[in-house]
């Protein structure tokens, strides 16, 4: 459709023609950092929730007057908000549009979205900071190239300039039907619109009105006058510290005050541009600089840090700061994605205190499951594991709720550990070697909820020998004690911000350092096959050193037999009983080790446990006990069919479906496939995370093939689905091809150690094996100890 419109006196400068005199002036007092959804901010150090209109700066407010760092705000429902106040820093960032909710009763702020999606806050170090100063100019036609959705969560015009500004850098914004915003660059608007006397516009000059294209709506101009300061983050007392003062877009002089926290107060009258200051400190700490304008809200607040002459101190070593040893009694197998929560014969249940993890782990394991999936609070026990794919470690780094010390898993994803067949025991100890500063700080992981736990199990992960920790966030794992000069302990004095009764390093280079020590204990046997009544052995073996002079422990053999092994440095002569094993310790750096003689009088599996001294099963082999005869009593066959009506194409990442029937509940290839040769579609594909719908196309696609769809299909865990964003593509097979796959029970056999390793699948069955075999070109499948095949 095509429109003609006069057009009327052209936009004149944005300094002059386009302001009015209502202007609107935005400003928050902190900054902000982005939509996190750590679990943390669930259950914050502190809250207050109002069921009342939402103001964000009383907020602030709040928080800075408990000392806190962060603040943060999200809604409860549709009519409450909550502020947290925290000191440890979220780090599980997510889309902003989360977060953008509009506060209740005030059309100016976002206040955060549900589900504990907070928008988050730092109160302290603020460097920079600004005033929004909007301005209506009134109706305008403009071209509307650059709109974007509302998300239905607000409907403000102040809210879109907000956003233009702050996160599209535009100087020009409109809210066109509430449904979305348009930022706008000068060049966008075509013309001032008199609305009153829109009709009777003359047509001397006339444009083309491209509908889909253009818009007629308020148009807001949007000023962000700014002002910021640069100082060293550190100096030396008696130092000359010289700061830089930035003022840009205001229009009148600005009155500074700068109060540098050690009782000196400095007044400045300043216009826009560059301005310096200087500074010198004669007591060393960390100082906090705040400048404030007179007759406006804008404050800054950045932090100095004046340090001492470390080399003239002397330096004392804190012998009272305790070890922190590190036990890993189970296999971890990774981070798993569950989007449906649906785990057959599974036992759940909530612990809740602060050995949540591993209570969780004991209690499944005494129950005889394979597997304990952690996932926030929640513990799982189950036989099954990792239907919907595996994931990067760094999806479930979120605390848990009872302990600060652990990770336990984040939303929809978990935590999984294998709780059989563990047949290495490690552990670990970080002994506190002191307080040390390096001018030169090498490269560090931040942690945003640290603990010296949380950054030892960081650095284990890389092997180091050291690690070390630096302004309670930051954590340094290191190979050689290269950590420059050994200070006073005192130095480093910063509480750690997921537990305050830990020490996290110091300021600007000063480090609590920790050497890293590493044992374990093995498990082995020769062959885990075993004739009955034939004697073998069983290896019990430490490698280095471990931190206590005599360590107990308890074997047990499955079959009523018993063995008590004591790692000691006593000979064991001075040991009599006869069910007591002796391992002598050697030397720091060494391998122990000792060979216990076993036979079983009855066949069948046997679990050998060993536990410690706490009674916790710490390793475990699992072994056949069978007879000399070989007995054969025939089997029944049996058939297992496979129809998928489908020729396995490959699997594909990022293409595009057409997604039809949600309102199947069940969803696997031969469910697919019928309902995409239904709506005529020659490809069906599957995928196990787009809800309950069908992926069906008409063109092979182009794209690269992945391998990343070994997923179980939702509902439907003997078939195969893709992965996370990768789906499993299948050419549909016409009426004169049909075929089916037959797997063929062939019996029970002893297999050969020749054979390739072991795969596992945590949800497998039969089926999942006979398909994975034939996808890969094998012409056998076999399943062993329920938990693997080959």
């Amino acid at each position: 459709m095509i429109i003609f419109f006069a057009i009327l006196n052209y936009l004149a400068t944005i300094n002059g023609d386009y302001l009015d005199n209502s202007t609107l002036v935005l400003y928050e007092d902190a900054n902000y950092l982005g939509c996190f959804n750590d679990h943390f901010l669930r259950v914050p150090q502190y809250h207050e929730t109002s069921d009342d209109n939402f103001n964000i700066s009383k907020c602030f407010e709040i928080c800075r007057n408990q000392n806190f760092s962060f603040a943060g705000t999200f809604k409860i429902g549709h009519f409450s908000h909550r502020c947290i106040c925290e000191n440890r820093f979220a780090t599980r960032m997510i889309n902003q549009t989360f977060c953008e909710y509009q506060c209740k009763g005030d059309e100016t702020t976002f206040c955060g979205g549900l589900w504990a999606w907070s928008r988050f806050y730092s109160l302290k170090n603020r460097s920079t900071s600004y005033e929004l100063h909007l301005n209506n100019i009134e109706i305008h036609l403009f071209r509307a190239t650059n709109r974007f959705s509302t998300s239905n969560n607000w409907n403000s015009s102040i809210l879109a300039a907000k956003k233009c500004v702050e996160n599209k850098n535009y100087s020009f914004s409109s809210l066109i039907n509430n449904d979305f915003y348009a930022c706008l660059s000068e060049d966008d608007l075509i013309e001032s619109i008199d609305i009153q006397n829109f009709k009777n516009i003359t047509n001397d000059t006339k444009i083309d009105y491209d509908e889909s294209e253009h818009e007629i709506d308020n148009v807001y101009l949007i000023e962000k006058k700014k002002i910021s300061i640069d100082c060293p983050p550190y100096i030396n007392i008696n130092e000359s510290v010289e700061c830089q003062l930035n003022a840009e877009f205001f229009d009148d002089f600005l009155d500074i005050e700068i109060d540098f926290n050690d009782g000196e107060i400095q007044i400045y009258k300043l216009d826009n541009g560059i301005h310096f200051f200087k500074k010198i400190y004669n007591i060393s700490g960390l100082f906090t600089i705040n400048v404030r304008i007179k007759n406006k809200e804008i404050n800054l607040n950045p932090l100095i840090y004046v340090k001492q002459d470390f080399t003239s101190l002397n330096w004392t070593d804190n012998s009272s700061i305790s070890n922190n040893d590190y036990h890993n009694y189970y296999q971890y197998m990774g981070c798993f994605f569950n989007q449906w929560n649906i785990y057959p014969d599974s036992d759940n249940f909530i612990i809740e205190n602060s050995k949540f993890k591993i209570d969780c782990l004991e209690e499944c394991k005494k129950k005889n499951y394979t597997y304990s999936i952690i996932n926030h609070s929640q513990c799982l026990c189950t036989n099954k594991y990792g239907l919907y794919g595996l994931y990067h470690d760094q999806h479930c780094e979120c605390i848990c709720v009872h302990s600060n010390d652990e990770y336990c898993g984040c939303g929809g994803f978990e935590m999984v550990y294998k709780l059989k067949g563990t047949s290495e025991f490690s552990t670990t100890r970080a002994s506190f070697k002191g307080c040390f500063y390096v001018d030169s700080v090498p490269n560090s992981y931040f942690l945003g909820q640290n603990t010296v736990s949380l950054c030892l199990k960081y650095c284990i992960k890389k092997n180091a020998k050291f690690f070390a920790i630096s302004n309670g966030f930051e954590c340094f794992c290191e190979n050689e004690n290269n950590f420059g000069l050994q200070v006073d302990t005192r130095l480093c004095d910063i509480k750690c911000p997921g537990n305050s009764s830990e020490i996290c390093g110091g300021y600007f280079g000063l480090m609590s350092l920790y050497e890293i020590t590493y044992a374990s204990i093995v498990l082995t046997t020769a062959n885990k096959e075993i004739m009955i009544n034939q004697s073998f052995k069983l290896n019990f073996k430490f490698n280095e050193i471990p931190f206590e002079e005599i360590m107990y422990f308890t074997i047990e053999f499955g079959d009523g037999d018993t063995k008590i092994v004591i790692y000691s440095e006593i000979d064991s002569e001075s040991f009599q009983e006869q069910n007591v094993v002796v391992i002598k310790r050697h030397n720091e750096n060494s391998i122990s080790e000792i060979s216990i003689e076993k036979e079983y009088q009855d066949i069948g599996p046997h679990s050998i446990r060993v536990y410690n001294k706490e009674e916790i099963n710490i390793l475990s082999i699992d072994i056949l006990i069978r007879s000399n005869e070989t007995i054969y009593s025939g089997f029944e066959q049996k058939f297992i069919f496979i129809y998928e009506n489908g020729d396995y194409v490959g699997c594909f990442w990022n293409i595009d479906y057409d997604q039809i029937n949600y309102h199947l509940l069940v969803k696997n290839q031969e469910i697919c496939a019928a309902q995409c040769t239904y709506n005529g579609y020659l490809f069906s594909a599957t995928q196990n995370h787009i809800g309950r719908a069908c992926l069906c196309r008409s063109s092979y696609p182009i794209y690269q093939n992945r391998s990343s769809c070994y997923c179980a299909c939702p509902y439907s865990n003997h078939r195969f689905c893709g992965c996370h964003d990768f789906t499993r593509l299948y050419k549909i097979q016409v009426n004169t091809t049909k075929t089916s796959m037959i797997g063929i029970y062939s019996g029970c056999f002893l297999i050969s150690p020749i054979f390739k390793k072991d795969i596992e699948i945590g949800f497998l069955n039969n089926d999942v094996c006979i398909l994975y075999c034939n996808e890969n070109n094998y012409s056998y499948a076999a399943t062993k100890m329920g938990l693997k095949f080959i």
